[in-house]
């Protein structure tokens, strides 16, 4: 296989695994680990699931001060299966930690490993050449950086330019396929005219009006009185 295809194929696949999910995959993968690998364990801890179930029934349908013996004999079975089952799930807990721990030495060496050892093998290796002439001016030879002969594309740029283009191709992929919900407008309040009116006038009327004095027209009368005597 062409080094160029190689390492178009590993940069493809580790964008697969991000565009997937990683968790979504390793869920997906411990099922099937379960299934082929612990079937027997599984099926055995779902029998006796089942069995302690209906044990318990029978020992909640049975009492202690009428049937004591019967009851002892179905209690000592309940502690029983309860203690198997209880060690079953640490079996099985344990089991799938340790895929946990494998399936993210996996993904570490898949996404880091195999392309930094892939860019180191290939690194004097061209993989392909430009065209002849001038096409690119002064950054020409960034293309051959770091070992790759000159007029040639080395693996680290290659490397780089498939990661870039696979991340934009997701991006793309993510906005035409992948809508997310519209956020919804909240109506306009249609009663906030009526309520700023009142409020203007509950504060044209917490204005204090002028009040007029009780003695003001007594005042006038007496003033005129005065104005009318010095007159004459």
């Amino acid at each position: 296989m062409h080094p160029a295809l190689l390492i178009f194929l590993v940069s493809f696949i580790n964008h697969a695994i991000t565009w997937l999910g990683r968790d979504l995959l390793q869920e997906f993968f411990r099922n099937i680990y379960v299934r082929v690998v612990n079937f027997s364990a599984s099926s055995k801890l779902s029998t006796k699931k089942k069995e302690l179930y209906e044990m318990r029934q029978q020992l909640n349908m049975t009492s202690a001060q009428d049937e004591f013996s019967k009851w002892a004999r179905l209690r000592r079975k309940v502690d029983k299966l309860t203690q198997e089952v209880d060690e079953q799930n640490k079996t099985m807990a344990s089991s799938q930690f340790m895929f946990s721990i494998m399936f993210k030495g996996f993904m570490f060496v898949l996404n880091s490993a195999i392309p930094f050892i892939l860019n180191w093998y290939f690194k004097r290796v061209p993989m392909f050449y430009l065209p002849p002439g001038d096409w690119f001016g002064p950054l020409g030879p960034l293309f051959s950086f770091p070992n790759a002969p000159a007029g040639a594309v080395s693996s680290t740029v290659w490397t780089t330019v498939c990661g870039r283009v696979l991340a934009l191709i997701g991006a793309y992929g993510r906005e035409l396929f992948v809508r997310e919900p519209m956020p919804q407008l909240e109506a306009p309040y249609e009663s906030a005219p009526k309520a700023s009116g009142l409020k203007h006038q509950e504060e044209k009327d917490a204005v204090p009006q002028p009040v007029p004095s009780a003695g003001s027209g007594a005042e006038k009368s007496t003033l005129k009185h005065r104005h009318t005597k010095q007159a004459s």
